[in-house]
């Protein structure tokens, strides 16, 4: 089995909890559930369904830029919804801003709470990570 990498965002909220947010095997790339939190911990856009989607895809497009990564390597998504999951069109009208050279395989859940009070959404993701081009002269 390939090392495993934890690609740590320097978020001291998450110190106590007995998980990555993100982990590296080989050229795989898992996202724990992402959430509308700052790097303080703070829910971010209580209430503001497009609010908290653009929070954790900023969440999510950091911890992809620390391990080399884009949207376009993501392959798979699960989305958890507090909120009424018919009320869709506002995720995905922020999830397109994010996503807009590929589409990867996705699933969408109403769930009836989520880790934190205030939550309406949490996202995970699976990323493939292309081969970076060897630097002349090593």
């Amino acid at each position: 089995m390939s090392a495993k990498t934890l690609i740590d965002p320097g978020w001291a909220w998450d110190d106590d909890f007995p998980l990555a947010q993100a982990v590296k095997v080989g050229n795989l790339l898992f996202l724990s559930g992402q959430i509308s939190v700052d790097a303080k911990g703070e829910v971010i856009g209580r209430g503001d369904l497009r609010t908290q989607t653009r929070q954790v895809f900023e969440n999510i497009k950091m911890l992809l830029a620390k391990a080399g990564a884009t949207f376009d390597d993501i392959v798979k998504m699960n989305t958890y919804f507090t909120t009424d999951i018919h009320d869709f069109e506002d995720y995905f009208a922020v999830r397109r801003e994010y996503f807009k050279n590929s589409r990867p395989a996705s699933t969408g859940v109403q769930v009836v709470a989520l880790a934190f009070e205030g939550l309406m959404l949490e996202v995970e993701a699976v990323a493939v990570l292309r081969p970076r081009p060897r630097r002349r002269g090593r």
